[in-house]
């Protein structure tokens, strides 16, 4: 089975039900840990516009990616 990595640097929004859903992050890092067979991703998403001030680790169901509109063009 085949995962796809988001980048870091990627922007990316999150979605899971938790108070810091809607906002809007950055990725610093990405973490993988293999069980079994199946790889989970985790990524520390430093987030903007919050009071935060440390970053959070999400999974990759809890984020989807932000387009970059610079490269639309």
């Amino acid at each position: 089975m085949e995962t796809t990595i988001i980048t870091r640097g990627t922007r990316v929004q999150i979605i899971n039900y938790s108070p810091f859903r809607g906002l809007i992050g950055t990725i610093q890092m990405v973490d993988t840990i293999q069980v079994a067979d199946n790889p989970y991703n985790f990524y520390q998403v430093v987030l903007e516009a919050s009071q935060l001030t440390e970053p959070l680790w999400l999974e990759k169901d809890e984020l989807i990616v932000i387009p970059d509109s610079s490269r639309e063009m």
